[in-house]
């Protein structure tokens, strides 16, 4: 494991009620190339407070322009907190703020690297806490469950899928509804086995999120 990701693990334990739980049966979630510039992680960036409510919500809408008044509705909290939140994510180049005549907007700042990748570790984390991944691995018995493609990357917009790789699994239904409406993104299974894909594809795996097992 590079240091770099020695550290964010380090701190990701540190911070469980922040960061996502990666420990499950003595075994870490394996978090290839999660590289944050100048070694900041989400928990240090964003505190456990209103400013890390904003900034998940730029996080799961990075192409939503909002008005203020909208914000506070959508995170339900008070305009003096989303002012002071979203002015402390603009000081770090995670949102721009646009002042008109009429209404203030905000947006993601979806072009700065460290936003991307803040969003990365974001995406691990709310696999984790909603329950897929523990419902994935109830359902189905595979070698491995790898997210790949752009949510992977961090960088998935509103119309991304979350690509989940199933390998050696059983192909069968079930009903992951409950959370694709917590992600707020459409979930597409994909049940492979190293012999059936191209060496192309097995790549895309590899560079993935491996969440269970190994490749």
């Amino acid at each position: 494991m590079h240091y770099t990701d020695q550290r964010i693990v380090k701190n990701m334990e540190r911070h469980k009620d922040v960061v996502c739980p990666l420990k499950r049966g003595g075994k870490h979630a394996t978090m290839r190339n999660i590289y944050i510039p100048n070694g900041i992680i989400i928990s240090q960036m964003v505190e456990k407070n209103s400013t890390q409510l904003v900034a998940r919500y730029f996080f799961t809408h990075p192409t939503t322009e909002i008005h203020l008044r909208a914000l506070t509705r959508a995170v339900g909290k008070s305009m003096p907190v989303i002012l002071a939140a979203v002015r402390k994510l603009s000081k770090e180049g995670l949102v721009t703020i646009t002042k008109g005549i009429a209404l203030t907007t905000v947006k993601a700042n979806a072009e700065n690297p460290l936003f991307v990748q803040l969003k990365r570790v974001h995406n691990l984390e709310r696999l984790y806490e909603t329950g897929l991944v523990d419902q994935l691995r109830k359902a189905f018995d595979c070698q491995a469950m790898v997210c790949f493609g752009s949510y992977s990357r961090g960088d998935d917009f509103e119309q991304s899928d979350v690509d989940i790789a199933l390998v050696g699994a059983k192909q069968k239904s079930i009903d992951l509804s409950p959370f694709e409406s917590k992600l707020k993104r459409q979930i597409s299974l994909h049940f492979v086995t190293k012999a059936q894909v191209s060496k192309e594809f097995w790549h895309n795996l590899a560079n993935g999120l491996v969440l269970e097992g190994a490749l």
